[in-house]
């Protein structure tokens, strides 16, 4: 009995460490991709426009899945003589000069994953010649 027991353990233990893993994308009720989330900064601080001079820029984010669709939920930029498109281009052209906090909900195509950026935007007078 004492070679016996050693022989089973020994003969258990290799089965087990034999027996085969299974990951997330294997399991049947698991995830079959794990899907990042929509990540955005807190707080961006944008190039400043000039009063009377084209401005145009991407507001960006990563992770979910593209393309995304950028929302403005609070603040104005049409007062501004600016707006934001659904692909997150702010643009326009300044009629006055001031200070612009606004943020934009962003959406991935799936619309599982969001998140709010908010951003500033100085406008100011064009340099005096």
């Amino acid at each position: 009995m004492k070679f016996f027991l050693p022989a089973v353990l020994s003969a258990l233990c290799g089965l087990l460490v034999s027996l085969p893993t299974a990951s997330w994308a294997e399991a049947p009720h698991g995830p079959t991709s794990a899907t990042q989330p929509v990540h955005a900064s807190v707080l961006t601080k944008l190039p400043a426009a000039t009063v009377g001079r084209r401005y145009e820029r991407l507001i960006s984010a990563t992770g979910g899945t593209p393309p995304y669709t950028h929302t403005l939920t609070s603040g104005n930029l049409a007062p501004f003589g600016l707006s934001l498109s659904p692909e997150g281009v702010v643009s326009g052209t300044p009629t006055q000069a001031g200070r612009i906090l606004f943020t934009v909900s962003v959406r991935d195509v799936n619309g599982v994953s969001e998140a709010d950026q908010t951003h500033r935007l100085r406008v100011r007078w064009a340099p005096r010649p």
